[in-house]
Formats: structure tokens, sequence, C-alpha cells
């Protein structure tokens, strides 16, 4: 074998094709690409850097900007065939594609267009090409055995030659397509836009389409793209159709990324859209249509590039007389659950995973509870006390005092026995139970509130998960008798032993549909997200035969039908990720979706919003809105496994049932349990240990020298003595994470064992070969371990050394010993840039750490050029000790990650801090994305792509912005101002003056760092809500602006504890901060008069007045005042004349 660097022109062997028939290839850069030749003639592309290169062949790297060499001119060609079979290296980091650019006469670049492997991919030259480079795109650094390459020219429209099939053309107008069935059998498709679809028909009757670019295009049913503002061509309208059913399949050509999805467009009686609705591949499924509705449009909506076999597609109309779905042809085209072969040997292998051995730090509560509600609260309290009394319809009490539980417990959840009572028998049974002396206690695990009366109001105490969604009036419980119902799981049924076995890529969810429609339409369209990006999915169906409850049938062959509950959390753990679904938006309850669950048992898990689980549970990752989620099957990340690991800690600190059993006694007048977890720290140096043993969460410790004790008997007497259940060694020269001492405890939790260690180093554990959260007889380094002293002595462990073989051992995960948390997020060696950042994305901080870690920084990881990012946080001055700790764990460890902080406790806003990112960036372009919110996958990749090339054809921008979605009871997209890429030509002229103040998502943007440093462009400081002024200011500033549809952000506005949703009277404060800037900054800008005439009354009347109106009764009066001030503002200001702004 043979290899040599690419330092001038070469010869590929292997290419074929009159196209690459003849000429050389250039190598991009002389220091990045080497040539392997193994046997065979394969050859083997070795790319040595993370920044992409190319191999261009007949030409060089400076023929992309202007192409100044010979080439052969495009001539009769109308499309190439592309074959290209490519298979990756071991590393599975460099990836090969072909590209195609395309010129027009005077040498300039028209396009480029890139084609995976697999073929024959169809390229269809534009008409404005006249020559054309082909070239091969190197990415990631690894290596690329290249098998074959045939490139072949094609004039005509004939593809018979290419690929056996028939004729195909490029679409510039209506055309029929095959397979169509009910209301889109008749009538004509037309494209969005020319030049991107092309239409092939193969065997007669399959339409194929193809489609040549990354962003969305539409070919829509008896209309046009202008429909998509107002309806303008002329459609039946819809009568009485109150429903549709649509059903699609369709099937993508190897090596297709494109994508397809049916758009349903809803107008009113006026022409105006209402509503789009998309719906994914598979059906039935039911569009139910607004009751404004009038007319609707049918489009087809493609995103990527490759071709598509349109299989068929069936929109169907339904009124309200008859059944939304046709029985006869749902049961045709209903498909059955998978086989019965692969359930047993799922199961199977679930079943031999192992299970809990007890817990060695709770002991069950010496208490008898009587309990009302189902097998799950059941499960729930199983073990937590010495004697469960079921209680039913008909229940008798004992005679015997001594006889009776301590107290009667009465759950109430989805599904509940409670169901099955008559409202008189809980009267009578809760009644008897007070008058014997038995408190009596209500959980509301729902959190959706309770009628005003009601067998609930003859309890002495109510627990709520929402409280404050409790009635008001007559019938409530005396103030002191309601409170706050924690999330609990029960670590016997519910943690992680088994969980970091399985390396197989796989989405489970189990649960069934949600009842509430809301929930159950959010449910869905994150397991369409799932089989749409081509992850593997299959479902546990608890409802499959209840028409009802079941999930629809296009889930159906993903079924792998009901299951105990016991299998089901068994199985769960053979699945990378999970589904959960089924809490409410705004407010709602942990208990339902089994979201916390999930968490203890360590899975990586996907959720529909939920405000709650968003502020509880951040480690759960939010899916609002459809979203490619192919990078699911990608690789295991440290990123991804922090997030697990956190979520067992979320989960089960605190919030065992043994924690809510000890709630639940001390508040009704009980002794609760006492759980002894003090723990010896036994240092080899004190002074160098305490900092770390300092900042440990759990803080039930003491801390001693290991020479305080002269031999292990003076150890055992100190110990019994202090009342110390646990050893924990420690090292000096051990970097022990903030919740070292938490996470091994947890373990004790769900593990009976003598003590808890680790068997591998975090930067070598490999899931599947080493053993993480499993059973050993193997004790790791001791100074890694902590020893349980229930069983053995102090003096047992006194000298136990690293590899010793002892019985009743736990190994948890390596993740707090010498790997601080900013090391989740490090550019890997071989990611390093190689160059300076392209791009500085300002994160704005104040003690808000944990969303760093679980929602942007994650969304920045799923970027192409996350190693050539600049993240600069800044810490408005937190006082947080997991935030400051994050923030510099961040800095130390990501060599593209900086931190800049405030110590003056925070000036109450985000604009100080993002000024400062600013104004400290060191690249020419600035991003800014806040903690709690996440850019879209790949979203910084694509508007700096568009802004680089924007300016290299001479469009000079210096703003690219996307759109947002604001989510919180809903998903609402807003701030789209562009299909593609647009770059209006007068801004001021489009938006301005005709009255309307856009909003501009000012997080989904990247800007040029000069607006800030040369033309004083700033956020207000000490105001919040100061986004919206901004965004004005950034696009009346810049020269010129562009914006696009390929990039958005997610704003999660309804996350509980929002600096955005507290309102009170330093919110309208801060506002009037706001306004008073506005004020002068209009009338800089010229446009104060336009924004009072045509825009101040409504914003007073639809945004100030209803948030007025929530405001506490004892922040009335202030608030009032405030908002009167703002008013005033705008009654005395007087219009300045024009800017020259």
């Amino acid at each position: 074998m043979q290899t040599e660097r690419v330092e001038g022109p070469v010869a590929l062997p292997g290419v074929t094709g009159d196209v690459l028939d003849e000429g050389q290839w250039t190598a991009g850069r002389r220091d990045s690409i080497e040539l392997e030749h193994q046997d065979g003639a394969a050859l083997v592309l070795h790319h040595l850097r993370s920044e992409e290169d190319l191999l261009v062949h007949r030409g060089t790297q400076s023929d992309l900007t202007t192409l100044t060499t010979r080439v052969p001119e495009r001539g009769a060609a109308e499309l190439l065939s592309i074959d290209l079979s490519a298979r990756p290296g071991p590393e599975q980091a460099a990836t090969l594609e072909v590209a195609v650019v395309e010129f027009d006469g005077t040498g300039a670049p028209l396009r480029t267009t890139h084609h995976g492997p697999g073929g024959p991919h169809l390229h269809l030259f534009g008409a404005d090409c006249t020559h054309y480079l082909v070239a091969l795109r190197l990415r990631g650094v690894g290596s690329v055995q290249l098998r074959h390459l045939r490139v072949q020219s094609h004039a005509g429209r004939t593809l018979r030659e290419i690929t056996g099939s028939g004729s195909i053309r490029t679409l510039q107008g209506p055309v029929r397509l095959h397979n169509m069935h009910g209301e889109v059998a008749e009538g004509q498709w037309t494209p969005g836009r020319r030049h991107v679809f092309s239409l092939e028909t193969r065997d007669r009757s399959l339409s194929v389409i193809h489609h040549s670019e990354d962003q969305a295009d539409y070919l829509i049913h008896r209309g046009s793209m202008a429909d998509f503002a107002e309806l303008t061509t002329s459609v039946p309208g819809l009568g009485s159709t109150r429903m549709l059913s649509i059903d699609l399949a369709v099937r993508s050509d190897p090596g297709s990324a494109a994508k397809v999805t049916v758009a349903v467009l809803e107008f009113d009686s006026s022409g105006t859209k209402t509503e789009v609705t998309f719906h994914g591949v598979g059906g039935p499924r039911l569009h139910a249509l607004r009751p404004d509705s009038t007319h609707a449009l049918i489009a087809l909506r493609v995103m990527g590039r490759g071709a598509l076999q349109l299989r068929h597609l069936r929109v169907q109309r339904h009124d309200t007389e008859v059944l939304p779905v046709d029985r006869a042809w749902m049961a045709e085209r209903a498909r059955t659950p998978l086989p019965d072969a692969v359930r047993r040997a799922l199961l199977s292998a679930a079943r031999a995973l192992p299970t809990t051995s007890g817990s060695r730090r709770h002991a069950p509560r010496d208490r008898a509870i009587g309990l009302i509600g189902d097998d799950r609260a059941q499960e729930l309290f199983d073990g937590s006390v010495r004697r469960i009394d079921r209680i039913r319809p008909g229940h008798v009490w004992p005679e015997e005092s001594e006889s009776m539980p301590d107290l009667v417990v009465w759950v109430a959840g989805r599904v509940h026995e409670s169901s099955l009572w008559q409202d008189d028998q809980l009267t009578e049974v809760l009644q008897t139970a007070r008058d014997r002396g038995c408190p009596t206690v209500y959980l509301d695990t729902t959190g959706t509130g309770l009628a005003k009366t009601g067998p609930w109001i003859h309890v002495d105490h109510l627990f709520s998960a929402d409280p404050h969604q409790q009635t008001s009036g007559e019938a409530d419980l005396p103030q002191g008798r309601v409170h706050d119902l924690p999330f609990a799981v029960n670590p016997r049924v519910a943690h992680p032993i088994g969980t970091f076995r399985s390396v197989g890529n796989g989405v489970l969810h189990d649960g069934g549909r949600p009842a509430e429609e809301r929930r159950a339409q959010d449910l869905e369209m994150v397991l369409d997200s799932v089989v749409d990006s081509g992850v593997d999915l299959m479902v546990v169906d608890p409802h499959l035969n209840d028409t009802e409850r079941a999930l629809p049938g296009r889930f159906r062959s993903l079924s792998l039908g009901p299951m105990d509950r016991a299998d089901t959390r068994a199985l769960r753990k053979l699945f990378r990720h999970h589904v959960a679904g089924g809490t409410a938006r705004l407010g709602g309850s942990l208990w339902d979706g089994d979201t916390a669950e999930l968490q203890a048992q360590g899975l990586s898990v996907l959720s529909t919003f939920s405000s709650t689980v968003f502020h509880a549970l951040p480690d759960v990752r939010s899916v609002t809105v459809p979203e490619d989620l192919g990078e699911l099957d990608g690789p295991i990340t440290p990123v991804e496994l922090g997030a697990r690991l956190d979520g067992i800690r979320r989960a089960l600190s605190g919030h065992t049932v043994f924690d809510l059993v000890d709630h639940i006694l001390s508040t009704v007048g009980l002794e609760p349990g006492q759980d002894n977890a003090r723990v010896l720290v036994l240092a080899d140096d004190v002074e160098q240990a305490r900092p770390s043993v300092q900042r440990q969460t759990h803080q039930d410790l003491i801390l001693r020298a290991r020479a305080d004790f002269q031999d292990a008997t003076a150890l055992d007497e100190f110990c019994r003595a202090e009342s110390i259940a646990y050893l924990a060694p420690w090292s000096s020269a051990t970097h022990y994470g903030e919740h070292y001492l938490q996470d091994r405890l947890n373990a004790f939790s769900f593990a009976d064992c003598d003590y808890v260690t680790q068997l591998v180093d975090a930067a070598d554990w490999q899931l599947g070969e080493h053993p993480v959260h499993e059973y050993t007889e193997t004790c790791g380094v001791p100074e890694h371990t902590v020893f349980s002293l229930a069983r053995q002595p102090a003096s047992q462990w006194w000298a136990v050394q690293d590899g010793e073989e002892l019985l009743d051992g736990y190994a948890a995960d390596p993740y707090q010993v010498d790997w601080p948390v900013g090391r989740r997020f490090a550019v890997a060696p071989n990611q390093d840039a190689g160059g300076a950042p392209r791009l500085t994305v300002v994160v704005p901080v104040f003690d808000n750490g944990r969303y760093l870690l679980s929602v942007s920084l994650p969304s920045l990881r799923r970027h192409r050029m996350w190693p050539q990012m600049e993240v600069a946080l800044v810490d408005d001055g937190s006082s947080d000790p997991e935030t400051v700790e994050i923030c510099e764990s961040l800095a130390r460890e990501c060599s593209n990650i900086s931190l800049h902080r405030f110590d003056d406790g925070g000036s109450g806003s985000a604009s100080r801090p993002r000024n400062q990112g600013a104004r400290a960036a060191t690249t020419d372009l600035v991003a800014f994305l806040d903690p709690d919110n996440e850019i879209s996958p790949g979203g910084y990749d694509r508007l700096v792509e568009t802004y680089e090339e924007l300016n290299a054809s001479g469009s000079s921008v210096q703003f690219v912005g996307g759109y947002q979605v604001k989510v919180d009871e809903r998903s609402q997209v807003m701030g789209r101002h562009a299909k593609g890429v647009r770059v209006p030509e007068d801004i001021r002229a489009e938006f301005f003056h005709r009255g309307r103040f856009p909003l501009i998502s000012t997080q989904a943007a990247v800007m040029d760092r000069t607006l800030f440093t040369e033309r004083g462009l700033d956020f207000v400081e000490g105001a919040i809500g100061e986004d919206t002024l901004f965004g004005w200011e950034v696009v009346l500033t810049a020269d010129r602006v562009a914006f696009t549809d390929r990039a958005h952000l997610l704003y999660y506005s309804g996350r509980d504890g929002s600096v955005t949703n507290v309102l009170d009277e330093s919110f309208f404060r801060k506002h009037l901060i706001l306004e008073r800037a506005r004020v002068q900054r209009l009338r800089e800008y010229g446009l104060y008069r336009r924004y009072v005439d045509q825009h101040l009354e409504h914003y007073l009347e639809n945004w100030y007045r209803p948030r007025l109106d929530r405001v506490r009764d004892q922040d009335q009066a202030a608030c009032r005042a405030i908002l009167a001030e703002i008013e005033n503002l705008y009654r005395t200001a007087e219009e300045s004349p024009p800017s020259t702004v």
C-alpha cells in the first residue's frame, strides 16, 4: 500500500463517465488530503482537517469564486447522472459528497449542489448555466474509501439509459401526478418555484419527484404560491366538511435525503389564511378543520435533495354526520403489529436484565397506610411502609383500633380505581376514617383542579401537583390544608440498573394516546418526527384494542402490543431513547407521562413540551414542532451521557417515595422516618480536600484526616459516636464533582449493597464495554468509592486495595471523578477547527446554568461548525453556586468557550451581558442565544452559509435572520419574512412606512459585529422585552439585510420562573425603562409618529392591559401607576425631525 500527500494535480482511479474521462484533480489545500492506494485498485482518501476541503476536477479552488480555468462548455447536456459509492473508515467521522458548481457565461458562480453516496442521482442544469465543474467534497477528520464514481452527461429528456425508467422533465408549470385519490384525484399541481422540481414517470404509472435543494418547496394542488399569502385561486368551498382524512405513502430512492409532508392550508370567507398544518407519511391521519374555515388547499412540501417515489396520496372529505374515516377502507389500510417473534425476543432480553436488590439507604416507614387507588398507586408505595391495606368499594373497617391504618391515602390519577366508587361510598369511607381518628389525605396527581364539591372535601389534607390550580369557593379546604405534591418515584421499580448495557439505537414509546386531544396531537407530532427522520421506533400501546385511546393506525406496524408494567420498564433499557408524553403544556403534573420515572432509569428522554417538565427536569429534550431528529442515530456523546446521568440525579434526589411518605406524615402530624445518610469524608489532606468537600450538594458529612486516627479501632469508635452511616475516602489529587457524594448515595437507594465504586475512567467509558450501573464483586479505587457501614464497620474498609475482590458491590458511573462538567462540550482533538472561529454566539447568563447544559449548548453542539464557534458566556452576576461552577468549568475545559463575569449582583436583564459579549467578540459575525432557548439543528450553519454566499455574490448584507417558534400553550411561528432566502430592497418601505413594525428574531440571526463597534447598536440595559426594539434597530441600522426560513429559534416563553413571566412591579418598571428608550430611538429613526398612530393603542390594549389584569392584588396600584406613566410618555413626546440614522 502507498500513501501520498495531495499537493498538486493527481489522477484518481475508479472514476468513470464522459465527464470524468480526462483531467486531473486538485486539492483546495496542499496539507489536508492524503491518498492511499490499496490492493485491487481501491482508493482511500484521508482527510486531515475538520474544515471541509475539495478535490476539484479540471480546476482549482479559486475557480469556485470566478471560473478562470478553461473547461468544456455544458453544450447540449441537460443533466448529469451521478453514482458515488464510498465507505467511511472505522472512525465514521469523514464524509464524501459530489459537488456540482454551475457558472454563467461571464464565469460567475450560479449555484452549488451536493450529492451524497448512492445513485444514480440526477442533477438538472439551470437554464442560465453555460459551464460547470465537478468536485469531491470531504468533511470531518478521518478516512473514506472511494469504491467508484461515475458522472455521465445526458442530452434530451430520456432517462432509460440511466435508470431504465420513463421520461423526466423540469417542472415550470402545472402537472398531473399519478396515484392521486379522493379530493386530489382531479386537478393539477403547480411548483412553488420553477427549476426546483423535476418529474419522472416510471413504469407508466409511478410519479417520482426529484428535488434539487435543501430548503423546503411546495407542489400546490389547484393553486399557486401566491395563495400562501391570500387565497386568489378559485377552488371549491368546504361546505359542510369538518374533517379531512389524509393517507400518504412514499418511498425514497437510494441515497435520497428528500422528505415529504402534506400541507393543509385553511382560509376563511375573506380569503385570509387562518392556519397551516403538516401531516407526515402514513395514515389515515385525521385533520379537523377550523370552524371559520370555508376553503382549503392541499400541497406537498418537499425538503432536502433527492428523489421520492409517490406511491399514493388519498385526501377524503368528511362532514359531521358521518364517521371520520370509512371503516372498510381503514381496515384495508391497517397494518398488523410487529411479529410475535420480535416481541418474544425483546421480552427475553429485557427479562434477563438485573433488577434491584432492595435499598440500603431507605428502610420502610413503620406505618400502615389505607390506600384508595389503582395498581399503579400500590406500585408507587410498595416497600415504603410497613403495611398497605387496599381499600375498595364495600370496605369494612376492623373493629380493633390497633388494626386501623395510621392514615388513609386516596390517590387520583389518569386511570384510577376511584372511578369504580360512588361518591357516597367514598364519602362514607373518608368520614368513618376521620371519626376513628385516622387522618385522611387526597393526592391530586393530575394538577388540573377539582370540582367545588365532591368526596375530596371530606379529607383532612389535599396535596396537589399544582396547588395553584385548585378551585375557589365555598367548598375549599381551610387555609393550610392544601399542600404542594412533589413528584416521586419508587427506586425499587424505577432505577438505572442495567440501563447502560445496550448500545443499540432506537426509540421506544409506551403509554398510549393521551385522552386530551391537544396532548395527543403533540405526542403524535413527536412520534412522526422520529419516523420521518428515519430513526427506528417501537411502541408499547396499552390501549391497542381501545379505539378511543389507541395510537393511530400508522403506528400499528411499529407496535409490540400491550405489556405489563414490569416488562415495560425492563424493555425500556434495551432502547437508547424514549418518548414520553401526555403532560399539559402549561402547568400540569410530572406524574403524567412517566417522565420522572424514565429519568430515574437513566434513559435519554424526548417529550412533548410541558413548562413543568422543562423547569423540573430540563434534561428532557422538548420536541415542539416537526423536527429532523436524525442525530438520535448518531454517535453517543458525552453530552448525551451527561444528560442521562443528570436525569437520574434530578429524579431521585429528594424525590423518592420515601421522601413523599415523610412529607405526608409530617404534614398530618405523624412522626416521619429517619434515614441516616451521614458521611465521614476521610481525606489524605484536609485543607486541600476542604474546597471540594464544601462544594458537595450532600452536606450531611464530617471531614477528617486519615492521620487523625491511630488505627482502624479508633476509626470504628469515632463512627459509632458520630452516627456515621457511610465512609468516603478522599484524595487531594482527584477532582470530585459537586454531586459525587449525592450520586453515590442515590445508588444505595436502589441497591442493597456494601459499597458503590467505579470501574472505568470517564474518558475511557464505552457503553456495553464497561460495567456502569451494574452489580460488581470488584472494588475500584478506594478514593472513588463510598462504603456502607450498615453491615460492616469502618475498619473493614480501612485497608481495601484497588481491584480487590469484594462481594455486594455496585459500579456507578464515572462522570463525577476527574471529569469536570464542562468537558462534555469540549471540542475533541480530531475536531479542532484548524483556524479562527467564524461566529461568536453570545450567551447571557444569570442563575440559569442548568439550562446551559440541557438546552442552549446541546442545540449548538448539533452544528457542523461547532468547532468553529466562539461561545461567549457573559454572567450578569449569578449568585447560584451551580451556575457559577458550570460557567467556570465550561470556560476551563472548552477551548471555544470564554467567560466574562460581572460581580455586582446583576443588572436585571439580558441586555448588559449581550452588549458586553458583542463588543468583546473576536469574529466578524455575532449571534445571541439565551440559555433557556435553542436554535434549530444546524440553524447557525445555514445562517452563516447564507451570509457568506450573499456577500460573495455582491449583496453586501450585514444581517441574516430566520424566524422563531414561540412555545407556550401552543407552538406559534412568528417573524417569518421569507420563503427560501430573500433580500428586501427597502426595509423601511416594506415594513415601517406601511405601519408594520415587524417581529425580528434576534436570536435566530447572525449579524456583522461592526454594527456594535462602529454603528453604536446596543440592547437597552436594565429593560426586559428589549429584543423587539433591538430587532427593529438592527434592520434599520444595517446597510442591507436578508431573511430566510432555513433557521429558527425555539423560544420557550412558557417556562416556569422566566423573568418575563413574573408579573409584578419590577416587571412593569423594567418595561418603563424600555418604553423611554423606545420613544427616544423611534424619534431618531423618524418613526415615532407612525408607531403612535398605527401601533401603540393596539399594543397597550392587547399586551400591557391583559398582563396588568394578572398582577396580584397587592401589586395592582404600583403597576397601574407605572403603566399610566408609560402611556404619558407617548402623550408628551414630540416628533423630532427625521434622523439621518
